[in-house]
């Protein structure tokens, strides 16, 4: 999987820069700003096991960010995360980004097209005090969801990193902290995967 080329994060720095949108095809995926605001949702795609379905979450937002999962593109990927949070946390103050991810086995909690236990959705935060707030109020709108009928679960995570499972952060801590940005990551329960067969 080739890199993403320098040329290409400036380009989109500088659109960001002048309030334009962004639609960019990088290597293994896309980039998507509609206009600038103070977030960014992503989604890697894993690359030892198949995620039906799981992409589709973030598609729909004014701004995201789905790509391979691919290691060998990681520090390009830091790099264009980077630059583009360092625009955004000039026009905004602050920038969030989440990162979402599935869960990594169809989840157990429906049986026969019945919902037998709650589905928990897992925050992880960083260590920062300034994300508390903002966790609190995301862990407080995921409880509002109902799947089959029934209330959702949702926990918080001081123990991991905010990204997926053997994935390194987008942006690391040392950027983060210096930005003032803040990186969230958001463990979906896969309930919209068929428990059967993985599929979507």
């Amino acid at each position: 999987m080739p890199e993403i080329a320098d040329s290409l994060i400036e380009t989109i720095v500088q659109r960001l820069r002048h309030e334009k949108r962004v639609r960019r095809t990088l290597p293994g995926g896309r980039l998507h700003i509609d206009r600038p605001v103070p977030f960014l949702t992503a989604y890697r795609s894993p690359t030892d096991r198949e995620d039906p379905g799981t992409k589709r979450l973030v598609v729909g937002e004014g701004s995201y960010l789905a790509v391979s999962g691919d290691s060998e593109t990681l520090p390009s990927l830091q790099r264009l995360v980077l630059g583009v949070s360092d625009v955004l946390v000039e026009k905004f103050g602050a920038v969030l980004i989440v990162e979402l991810w599935s869960g990594t086995k169809v989840t157990d909690a429906i049986v026969g097209g019945a919902l037998v236990a709650r589905p928990c959705f897992e925050v992880f935060v960083p260590g920062q005090e300034s994300g508390r707030a903002t966790a609190a109020a995301l862990v407080r709108a995921l409880r509002r969801i109902r799947i089959l009928g029934q209330r959702t679960r949702s926990e918080i995570k001081h123990d991991g990193p905010p990204a997926p499972p053997g994935m390194a952060p987008l942006l690391t801590k040392r950027d983060a902290a210096r930005l003032g940005a803040l990186p969230l990551g958001l463990k979906i329960p896969p309930t919209y995967q068929e428990p059967a067969t993985g599929t979507g």
